[in-house]
Formats: C-alpha cells, sequence, structure tokens
C-alpha cells in the first residue's frame, strides 16, 4: 500500500486504532433502540382501526422503518469508529478520522513537550487509554482517544522522538535501535515479529 501522506524519507513506526471500547456504547445504544422497536412492532396489533384507517399497520411500518434506521445508524458509527487511526513515523505523530471527509492532525517529534496516559480502572482492564500530547506553538493539548495499548504507543513516541533529535531530524541516518514493542508495528515493517 502506497502511503502518499508521509514526507520524503519518513517511515511508518506504528499504526494503531482507537479500541473496541470506543464503539461499544454506539452498539449497545443501537441494539437497545433495535430491540424496543422489534417489541414495539410485535406488540401492536395488526388490525387497530381509527376512522377507518388501519393504525395497527401504520405503526408497525414506522417500527420497520425505525429499525432500518437503526441498523444505518449503528453501520455509520461502526465506520466512523473504524476510520480513527493514530500513526508514529519517524517525523511525527498523526490522528486522522473521518468517513467520507477526512482529517488528518499531526505533531512534529520535535515539538512534542510532554506525554500523558490516563487510563481508567475499566479501560486498563481491556489495555486502552487516553494518550494527552502537549506541543510547542499550540494552544492546549491533542488528545488520542481509547488508543489500544496506550503505554506500548508512547514508549515508541518517546523512542522515536530520541531517534529524531539524535539525527539532526534525519532519523533515517542514525543506525536502527530495536524498538521496545515490536509487536505493535505493522506487520511488513522489517523489525516486526509478525504480529504476536
Amino acid at each position: 500500500m502506497a502511503r502518499t501522506h508521509l514526507f520524503p524519507g519518513e517511515e511508518p513506526i506504528i499504526v494503531s486504532r482507537q479500541h473496541i471500547v470506543g464503539f461499544i456504547p454506539e452498539l449497545f445504544s443501537g441494539v437497545v433502540l433495535g430491540i424496543i422497536a422489534v417489541g414495539i412492532a410485535v406488540l401492536i396489533p395488526q388490525n387497530i382501526i381509527v376512522a377507518g384507517v388501519n393504525v395497527g399497520s401504520i405503526i408497525r411500518i414506522l417500527m420497520l422503518l425505525g429499525i432500518l434506521a437503526d441498523i444505518l445508524y449503528v453501520a455509520i458509527k461502526y465506520f466512523e469508529w473504524r476510520s480513527i487511526t493514530f500513526e508514529l513515523t519517524t517525523h511525527r505523530v498523526m490522528f486522522s478520522s473521518g468517513v467520507f471527509s477526512r482529517t488528518t492532525e499531526s505533531i512534529a517529534l520535535d515539538r512534542i513537550q510532554n506525554i500523558r496516559v490516563h487510563q481508567s480502572f475499566r479501560a486498563r482492564l481491556v489495555d486502552a487509554g487516553n494518550i494527552e500530547i502537549e506541543s510547542a506553538g499550540r494552544d492546549g493539548s491533542e488528545v488520542l482517544h481509547l488508543i489500544r495499548d496506550p503505554q506500548g504507543f508512547v514508549s515508541a513516541v518517546m523512542q522515536a522522538g530520541e531517534r529524531f533529535s539524535t539525527s539532526g531530524g534525519h532519523p533515517t541516518d542514525v543506525q536502527e535501535k530495536p524498538l521496545l514493542f515490536p509487536t505493535a508495528l505493522p506487520p511488513d515493517h522489517p523489525q516486526s515479529t509478525g504480529g504476536l
């Protein structure tokens, strides 16, 4: 796969996605609304006639349309969740989102001033968390929400930042040191263990 969004000499290190726990609330609400709509459609008698109009059939049709809208809602939320990516390269950290229109932001490794990881108890159980990155020249900080293995990602960012600073902005000129978290590498990366 061609990576046209990378600068010349820039190489990907890690590509990660938001953890599934970022999608579960949307899935849960969609399933609950679907069950309610199915229950109403099943429980409403078919032959409710009001002023010569079969209201029961109209309600069933509306509930079926509601179920279809619910399925569409969950599908859209799924694709929105799948579109969220976090990428570490030899030059920067990038985060992208969007299905139809895509938004990509990046922070150069030499601009990063501070990184914080926040993991709630539930997020720690599934190895997810938020990474807050403060950088020079920006007001506030950028948050990577519910990223998988946040500690591993931060360690890789710190290692890449060290390589970037010791190489004078040309990290490919520095002899490669093995990463501490090789399982987080893309499968086609030379240091990858094949996703073990």
